[in-house]
C-alpha cells in the first residue's frame, strides 16, 4: 500500500514540475536593429550675403560653414568616395566646407548657370585649391531643379556645394571663390557665353 502511495506521490510531483516548465514563457527577443546615423558638427558658420552679377543672373552667396562629418556608414563612405574621388576608406570622419547660395534669373529668356567653379585658401603658407566644376568635387548632389542648370525665365533657385577640405578648418580665414559663367543656347543648338565668370574674396569668422 505504501509502495503504491509513494508511486502516486512521485507521479504528482513530476506532473507538477512538467507543468511549471511548460508554463514558463520564453524571454522575448528584441528584433529591432539600431540604425547607424552619421553625425555632423558645425565648426564655424559665417553669413555672407554677397551678390555678384553674372549676366543675366544675380548670384548671392548666402553663407559658408565649416563642418565635421563623423560616424560615417560604409555606404556613405563609398558614395562620397565615388562622387568626389577622395579616398575615405581609412577614416570615419572628414572636414568640409558647405556653401549655400541663391541664383535669380532677371530676364524672361532661358539661360544656363554653371555654378560655383572653384574655391581656394592659404593655411600655414600652403594653398588648398578645389576645382569643383571640372573635377566634380561637390558631394552634395543637387538635381537639375537646384544649383546649376537651366533657368526657364524669371525664376529663383537655391544652391549648395559641399567640398572636403584637408586644411585645419579653424585656420581658414579668407577664401577665393570663382563663380561660374552663364550661357544661352542659340538657333544652331550651340551655347554662347553670356556672363563671364567672376572671382571674389570672402572673409570668414
Amino acid at each position: 500500500m505504501k509502495r503504491l502511495l509513494m508511486i502516486g506521490l512521485s507521479a504528482l510531483v513530476l506532473a507538477a514540475c512538467g507543468n511549471e516548465e511548460t508554463s514558463q514563457k520564453e524571454p522575448e527577443q528584441n528584433t529591432e536593429t539600431t540604425e547607424e546615423v552619421s553625425k555632423e558638427k558645425v565648426i564655424s558658420e559665417t553669413p555672407i550675403n554677397k551678390t555678384v552679377e553674372i549676366t543675366p543672373f544675380q548670384v548671392t552667396i548666402e553663407s559658408i560653414s565649416l563642418k565635421n562629418k563623423s560616424n560615417l556608414t560604409e555606404e556613405e563612405i563609398l558614395d562620397i568616395s565615388t562622387t568626389t574621388g577622395e579616398d575615405l576608406t581609412n577614416t570615419d570622419n572628414f572636414n568640409y566646407m558647405d556653401i549655400k547660395y541663391k541664383v535669380e534669373n532677371t530676364v524672361d529668356d532661358t539661360y544656363i548657370f554653371t555654378g560655383i567653379h572653384e574655391v581656394a585658401w592659404v593655411v600655414d603658407g600652403k594653398q588648398e585649391q578645389i576645382d569643383i566644376y571640372n573635377d566634380e568635387k561637390d558631394f552634395i548632389i543637387d538635381d537639375e531643379e537646384n544649383d546649376g542648370g537651366e533657368y526657364l525665365g524669371k525664376v529663383n533657385k537655391d544652391g549648395e556645394v559641399g567640398v572636403i577640405i584637408k586644411s585645419d578648418p579653424t585656420k581658414i580665414k579668407k577664401i577665393r571663390m570663382i563663380i561660374g559663367h552663364s550661357m544661352k543656347e542659340d538657333e544652331e543648338e550651340s551655347f554662347d557665353i553670356s556672363g563671364e565668370e567672376q572671382t571674389i574674396e570672402i572673409d570668414l569668422k
